[in-house]
C-alpha cells in the first residue's frame, strides 16, 4: 500500500512522496501526525501551503541539477524528441507531464483546492497572484 497525500480527497503528491517541509507545514496548522506519518485535519493557510510546495519543487530541482550537472526539472525539450522519434502524441505526453511532473505540484495543489479558493492579483507579496480561501471554507488534508 502506498503513502499518499490528499487535499479535498485529491492526491497532490506522487505515491510514497513524503516531504519534511510539508510535514512541518502540516504541524504548523495544528494537525497531529502519527509516528508513521498519517494525519487528518484542515488547513487554512493557503499561501503557506503553496509556498511550502514551491520550496519543495525548487529543492528537488537543485538536487536534479547537482546529480545531472545539466538537466533541470523545467527542461521539457525531450517532448519534441518523443513525438518525432518514439511515436508519442503531444496530448498524451502533456497529460503525463502535467499529472506526474514535479514542477506542476503547485498547480496540482491549487487544482485540488477547487472552489474553496479564489485567485486574486497580489498586493505586495512579491508575486503576481495570491490565493485566498473563500469565506467559511477550509481545506481537508489527509495522508496515509
Amino acid at each position: 500500500m502506498s503513502y499518499r497525500t490528499y487535499i479535498n480527497d485529491k492526491q497532490i503528491f506522487g505515491n510514497n512522496a513524503y516531504y519534511v517541509e510539508w510535514i512541518e507545514f502540516i504541524k504548523s496548522q495544528g494537525i497531529t501526525i502519527s509516528d508513521d506519518g498519517n494525519y487528518d485535519g484542515y488547513i487554512t493557510d493557503i499561501m503557506g501551503a503553496l509556498e511550502t510546495i514551491e520550496h519543495i519543487v525548487m529543492r528537488k530541482d537543485d538536487e536534479i541539477l547537482l546529480e545531472n550537472h545539466k538537466d533541470c526539472l523545467y527542461d521539457l525539450s525531450y517532448i519534441r524528441h518523443k513525438i518525432n522519434d518514439e511515436n508519442y502524441k503531444l496530448t498524451d505526453l502533456l497529460t503525463i507531464v502535467s499529472d506526474c511532473h514535479l514542477m506542476f505540484m503547485p498547480m496540482q495543489f491549487i487544482d485540488a483546492c477547487g472552489d474553496s479558493v479564489n485567485r486574486v492579483i497580489s498586493r505586495g507579496m512579491g508575486r503576481m497572484f495570491e490565493y485566498k480561501l473563500v469565506d467559511g471554507c477550509k481545506l481537508h488534508v489527509h495522508a496515509g
